[in-house]
């Protein structure tokens, strides 16, 4: 999982490190974070977006929510707004107002976070972020460290054991976005650590593979993994 985070503090790097992919920026220069934040954002996709806002500076997330604003539709992810200090309503009624009317395809969820309390909530949300997963899967436990998934879907209990971590973190992506369509350069971007030099090699790889292990397991009848053709592959188990 893919997470950007621009806040006023560090953090832990070691939050779920081994599954995820954290790039985080810490306000030394706002200017030139975001700048960076956003030529990431336009090359990359991340599951989760944390930015801590910033009153003085507000305006510049505008050109970051423009890159957001042209993520694929069918793509979910989560935009996070922390509001961290005594911050002016009619400033942060503005920015609502303005991102709202703007940039129509983002919905950003507006927190109120105690400065001293961001290092937990990062730590609790990030977690509850790979845990999340669409309605339609009824449970999902999963084994970080030995790469182990337990699903249960119209009442039938999957279990997989996924021994390469580049597979490992490609199913989980897949779950994550459940019957949606994905297209290849939209899963090299999520699930590599630097999608511009990776090639989609790796991919196709990863899908065969989850492929094979759900056949060679007789997981499931047909594919878990849909070709859409010239589209993209869609995971779905009914």
């Amino acid at each position: 999982m893919r997470v950007l985070i621009l806040s006023s503090i560090d953090i832990d790097e070691n939050i779920l490190r081994k599954n995820n992919d954290i790039e985080k920026f810490v306000h030394i220069d706002i200017t030139k974070d975001i700048e960076e934040a956003e030529y990431l954002a336009y090359i990359r996709r991340y599951n989760q977006i944390y930015l801590e806002f910033n009153e003085s500076n507000y305006k510049l997330y505008y050109n970051l929510f423009k890159v957001l604003n042209q993520y694929e539709k069918d793509f979910s992810y989560q935009l996070k707004i922390l509001i961290t200090e005594k911050t002016s309503k009619n400033i942060l009624d503005i920015f609502k107002t303005h991102t709202k009317k703007i940039y129509k395809n983002i919905s950003p969820e507006f927190i109120s976070v105690e400065p001293n309390e961001l290092k937990s909530f990062f730590k609790e949300s990030i977690l509850e972020g790979f845990y999340r997963t669409p309605e339609v899967i009824e449970k999902y436990e999963i084994d970080i460290k030995n790469q182990k998934i337990t699903l249960i879907i119209d009442s039938k209990e999957f279990n997989v054991h996924i021994k390469s971590k580049k597979d490992f973190k490609v199913l989980v992506f897949f779950i994550q976005h459940y019957g949606e369509v994905l297209n290849i350069d939209t899963i090299v971007s999520a699930t590599s650590s630097k999608p511009e030099l990776s090639s989609i090699s790796p991919i196709e790889s990863a899908i065969s593979s989850i492929r094979n292990i759900f056949k060679k397991h007789n997981l499931f009848p047909g594919s878990p993994i849909v070709s859409i053709k010239r589209i993209g592959y869609k995971f779905a188990l009914n």
